[in-house]
């Protein structure tokens, strides 16, 4: 492509962007009593589960017999317990990454009854999961809590503005259609 068909070839796009803009776009107007209206009915897709930051330590079955793995994730735990370094203790009996931040909800529920019953800087029980073993430590804590309307209104307009568009998009394409003349040889 050369620079010259590059140039024609944004100039045809930013002509159609502008004529739908024209057309569409420009003739849409959201309502701040259907964003209201809109947050009334759909209140329980505003609510944020709580989450759980962890630090991990997973000792697999797959490196180690049950046994060892047990006795693995009980040392890694006295020595969290401890006040140990945790990114020392990580290097030396994880097999795999850390868990992180997680919502509720995300994880089965053997480990999710532990981690979210846990305190802050608190160090889980080793937990068992089909290939290993987990010993989790608390490192943050977010309670649930219902969003307000002030704090999803643009994200409700934004998904009230995308439905209209879609709407009034189609419509204007269905129209452009009739009135097109194609003639096939």
């Amino acid at each position: 492509m050369t620079v010259s068909d590059l140039r024609q070839k944004l100039t045809d796009q930013l002509k159609v962007k502008y004529e739908v803009d024209m057309e569409v776009r420009d003739k849409i107007f959201v309502n701040p009593q259907d964003v209201t209206d809109y947050y009334n009915k759909h209140t329980g897709d505003f609510a944020r589960k709580p989450m759980v930051n962890l630090q991990s330590v997973f000792v697999s079955f797959g490196k180690h017999s049950k046994q060892e793995a047990q006795t693995l994730a009980d040392e890694a735990r006295s020595r969290l317990i401890a006040g140990e370094d945790f990114d020392k203790i990580f290097q030396k009996y994880s097999d795999g990454s850390s868990v992180g931040e997680i919502e509720q909800g995300q994880m089965v529920d053997a480990v999710e009854n532990v981690v979210f019953s846990l305190k802050l800087d608190e160090v889980s029980d080793p937990v068992e999961v089909e290939n290993g073993i987990y010993v989790f430590k608390a490192i943050g804590i977010s309670p649930g809590k219902q969003q307000t309307l002030p704090e999803v209104k643009d994200q409700i307009y934004n998904k009230l503005l995308d439905d209209q568009f879609q709407v009034k998009f189609k419509d204007w394409v269905d129209k452009l259609r009739q009135k097109a003349y194609v003639e096939l040889k």
